[in-house]
């Protein structure tokens, strides 16, 4: 990923948009190698360092490096001392941490960080002062005041409103969520509807939203919300249901990428190669049916279940159904 885009990178907040790509693309040059065991649908690095870099490039991490520098250059007197080494451990320790996990995706991780900068840059001795000659720029002064007191005064009314907004829309999501595991799919689709202009680029959000147009029989309207979902965020979820929206409106090519891609992403699921062989036997590809469904029944099981010996159990009544067409069509019996 920092490879293909060097200087810029990714963008801001766009590794979990084109990770699951990469890791698809490593498996398919790769074959299933023993990271297939472990791989599942990625969000963070659980680096962060290797993130930042990924999604901002060189550039963001000389930027890094010019802030590091200047910390470096903050001295404090005697009587700060103590403080001072307190900051420091806890910056050290999130530096730490950030090595194999994502503390700067948690927000009261950020807004800890925020108030550590803070509190190190008030003690800092190496300060300067801004100053106004009140006298001879009274006027110019006050109304500066002014401005300055009308901005936040109406960033806080503003603020105040949007964070509101957000929080009513969340508390519909997790209301669309509940109507939609309780199989009211027409009814979280309402849900969804209502909070779509204010969480129309939030990936889960998008996620949940086309996974109900696709059970709720919207095919089309699924196929447009999935499609902008893989813009923030792309995981298996997101490819099989929009697999599923494509070949509920015979397209079946699109939908047969969007289940490969999802196998790709994971080789040791099942689900998606099930999909597969469904597929190939609704839209008549007796071949690659078969095919698949001989892949599945040889397949190696990383985490028996039920639902696998079900695949399983299907697969065969699909070869053996096969067969039976092909013992017809030898006796001469049209289809």
């Amino acid at each position: 990923m920092v490879k293909d885009n060097p200087v810029f990178g990714l963008g801001f907040d766009r590794f979990k948009s084109d990770y699951m790509d990469y890791q698809a693309n490593y498996f398919v040059q790769n074959g299933e190698t023993k990271e297939a065991e472990v791989a599942d649908n990625t969000y963070y690095a659980f680096n962060e360092y290797l993130q930042f870099i990924a999604e901002e490039g060189v550039l963001g991490l000389l930027l890094l490096i010019i802030l590091v520098f200047f910390l470096m250059q903050i001295s404090v007197s005697p009587e700060h001392r103590f403080m001072f080494l307190i900051i420091l451990g806890c910056l050290i320790s999130k530096g730490l941490f950030a090595f194999f996990s994502y503390p700067m995706q948690i927000l009261p991780i950020k807004l800890i960080l925020v108030v550590l900068l803070g509190l190190l840059v008030t003690l800092d001795n190496n300060t300067y002062e801004w100053k106004i000659n009140t006298r001879s720029k009274r006027y110019a002064f006050s109304g500066f005041k002014v401005f300055v007191i009308g901005v936040f005064v109406f960033g806080g009314i503003k603020g105040f409103g949007l964070t509101k907004n957000l929080e009513q829309s969340f508390k519909i999501w997790k209301k669309a969520l509940m109507v939609y595991n309780y199989g009211d799919y027409i009814g979280a689709i309402d849900e969804y509807e209502k909070i779509y202009p204010v969480l129309n680029k939030e990936g889960d959000f998008l996620m949940n939203y086309g996974k109900a147009l696709v059970m709720g029989k919207k095919h089309q309207e699924a196929i447009e919300v999935l499609e902008q979902a893989k813009q923030y965020l792309n995981t298996t979820i997101i490819e099989t249901a929009l697999g599923d929206a494509y070949m509920k409106n015979k397209q079946y090519s699109k939908a047969e990428a969007a289940y490969q891609h999802a196998a790709n992403m994971i080789p040791v699921r099942f689900y998606p190669l099930y999909l597969l062989a469904k597929l190939y036997e609704e839209n008549g590809e007796k071949d690659k049916g078969l095919v698949m469904a001989k892949a599945i029944l040889l397949k190696d099981v990383k985490v028996p279940s039920t639902a696998i010996k079900e695949i399983r159990a299907e697969m065969k009544t699909i070869i053996s159904n096969y067969k039976d067409l092909e013992e017809d069509s030898n006796n001469g019996t049209e289809y």
